[in-house]
């Protein structure tokens, strides 16, 4: 039996090793309570795009095609009310900012809508429904897209952000339903700080393997526990 633990346990650390976590961006400037970010609700709806360039990627840490699984920005300051139908999109781009939009088609939607309620204190991790395969060459587009929030706008939702020239495209109003599918319209020279977590192709086909010896070992370790209760009456 102990030998069998050690099997599971040696499978489980060998398969997370394959993640990379990295993290853009540096500093403590926050965007203000009125100004347009990925937590803000100063108006009740937004659509926001950017950036992350190869070469910020692979400086914090990354390289090769890799599989984006969660992303996270550093919230000091939560919104009053929870943000709904928070969705994310991801795609390849070969702009290096939002100088002008990423535009509406080639997204791969990462993350359906949901109610988001930002936890302040550090990266809050948003884990994706859909992982992301970064092909290691090209700058990674989001968007970020919601519906109206209820029952008000408020100008709360902070997040740290860093100098990045026209690092920042959003749009906002107040009106009813979704905003995504818009392009925005206006733009920041900041960017969200980021921390990005990739598990490589062959961290998920361990992952895979170690799912299938474990369902194959069950049984092996019922048994074994079977067998030591009757050696020991």
């Amino acid at each position: 039996m102990r030998n069998l633990l050690l099997v599971f346990i040696s499978l489980f650390s060998f398969t997370t090793t394959y993640s990379q976590v990295i993290q853009i961006g540096s500093g403590t400037t926050t965007n203000s309570i009125n100004t347009a970010s990925p937590v803000n609700t100063a108006s009740r709806r937004q659509v926001s795009q950017m950036v992350y360039t190869v070469a910020e990627i692979n400086a914090a840490g990354a390289s090769g095609a890799n599989i984006l699984s969660q992303l996270g920005f550093y919230v000091t300051n939560e919104p009053v009310y929870a943000i709904p139908g928070y969705t994310i999109k991801i795609k390849h781009t070969t702009q290096n900012n939002v100088s002008s939009s990423l535009g509406n088609t080639g997204w791969t939607t990462v993350k359906n809508g949901f109610s988001y309620s930002p936890a302040p204190g550090g990266f809050d991790m948003i884990v994706f429904d859909t992982p992301f395969n970064w092909n290691g060459t090209q700058n990674i587009g989001i968007e970020i897209c919601w519906s109206q929030v209820q029952p008000n706008s408020d100008a709360s939702g902070q997040c740290r952000v860093f100098t990045s020239n026209r690092g920042y495209r959003y749009r906002r109003d107040n009106n009813g339903g979704s905003i995504c599918g818009t392009n925005p319209n206006s733009r920041l020279n900041t960017k969200p700080q980021a921390k990005l977590i990739f598990k490589t192709p062959e961290g998920y086909k361990l992952t895979e393997l170690g799912l299938s010896l474990m369902k194959t070992l069950n049984p092996l370790r019922d048994w074994a526990a079977e067998w030591e209760k009757e050696i020991s009456k």
